[in-house]
């Protein structure tokens, strides 16, 4: 953490906690005038837990909390339901800032295997962005009508194993 700069721990905190903030500002209004709806917030598993070198990060995703939690109690008679949907290891884009300079796509894939068979015991594989569509559109419908002011991990077993 002494060698991230000002400038960066700012940039990532503006991103993903100022970020929401804004969102759920704006949002908030537009659903009062409908009479209500879902706002799912993006989280993470390093809301729980992190790893060296995520300090910022982690941080940020571990503000969220305390956002979905006030702006679900504060909303939930206007009929807004706050939720965060906070996702373990997926296999997404975002992943390759990661990525070894110099290593081929088959040995990029090979190394994020292996990270997944270390990091998610239960399935040994990271998950598809399509499940974290289909967990996203799951907590937004109104089978989980009764879900407010929660972060809701999503990460095949991975906080489990900790």
């Amino acid at each position: 953490m002494h060698e991230v700069t000002v400038e960066e721990w700012d940039d990532v905190v503006s991103t993903n906690t100022r970020g929401v903030f804004l969102a759920l500002k704006y949002e908030i209004l537009h659903m009062r005038r409908l009479g209500g709806g879902v706002i799912l917030v993006t989280g993470s598993t390093n809301q729980w837990a992190t790893r060296t070198g995520l300090g910022s990060y982690t941080a940020s995703k571990n503000a969220l909390t305390g956002l979905v939690q006030a702006a679900a109690l504060e909303n939930a008679g206007h009929g807004i339901r706050v939720v965060a949907l906070s996702p373990g290891m997926t296999d997404t884009p975002m992943l390759d800032v990661h990525r070894p300079a110099g290593l081929s796509d088959a040995q990029w894939d090979q190394m994020k295997a292996q990270f997944a068979q270390e990091g998610v015991p239960a399935f040994r594989r990271m998950a598809g962005p399509e499940e974290m569509a289909a967990a996203a559109l799951a907590l937004a419908s109104s089978s989980f009508s009764f879900q407010t002011g929660s972060c809701v991990p999503v990460d095949g077993g991975q906080l489990a194993a900790l």
